[in-house]
């Protein structure tokens, strides 16, 4: 080992995210070990800090109790997931996530697949680029995006974001989620009525709750 604090990772993208603070930590990367939990016991007394997805592995009193040094968790999304945050703070260990920081690209991207599908880009795409246009002249028409009923499937930071910029078009935006909030959307009494409603859902729930889409919703 060099000497640096450990930085527990679960998963290999986490290293891009560190960025620069790699460099401060030795990083313990647990998907390189053939034995995972082996590796962490071994690296136990110098994991000062854990980088985390959120949905990756249980952050709790059972690992901490394995790593007695641990002052530090980062979660890189918008929640905190698997990681009991009320037990790390119970340890005096600071726990800390991304919060808005995301939440508009997220939302961007969202909006972008929307489009992509109300316009049919990518068929029409192929469309042109196979030659298929030569022999059958110009695909059908779409409808117009603006006569999409819009269901969000949860409207916490990333949900809002969206039904902001589905404003914009003039789409019909209702949504549903476990609390009721003071904003200008409708809000439908069940995930399964929003999805009979929609024309087009929009999922934007934590990642642990997408058991609400079942078969009988799709």
């Amino acid at each position: 080992m060099s000497g640096k604090p450990g930085l527990l990772m679960f998963y290999p993208y986490m290293v891009v995210m560190a960025g620069d603070a790699a460099d401060r930590f030795e990083l313990v990367k647990t998907w390189e070990a053939d034995d995972p939990e082996k590796l962490i016991d071994e690296n136990a007394e110098s994991i000062t800090a854990i980088l985390t997805m959120g949905q990756d592995y249980a952050i709790d009193d059972a690992l901490f109790d394995r790593l007695p040094n641990v002052r530090l968790i980062v979660a890189v999304g918008a929640g905190y997931a698997c990681v009991n945050v009320e037990q790390a703070r119970a340890r005096g260990i600071m726990v800390a996530n991304a919060g808005d920081t995301h939440s508009g690209d997220c939302a961007d991207h969202a909006v972008a697949l929307a489009l992509a599908l109300n316009r049919q880009v990518m068929p029409y795409d192929r469309h042109v680029r196979d030659g298929t246009w030569q022999n059958d002249g110009f695909p059908s028409h779409s409808r117009a995006f603006s006569a999409e009923r819009c269901g969000i499937l949860g409207l916490g930071r990333i949900g809002r974001e969206i039904a902001k910029r589905l404003d914009a078009f003039g789409v019909e935006i209702a949504w549903w989620g476990p609390n009721p909030q003071d904003v200008p959307w409708r809000r439908m009494d069940s995930p399964l009525e929003l999805a009979q409603w929609s024309t087009m859902l929009l999922v934007a729930a934590k990642g642990d709750a997408l058991n609400l889409v079942d078969a009988k919703m799709i």
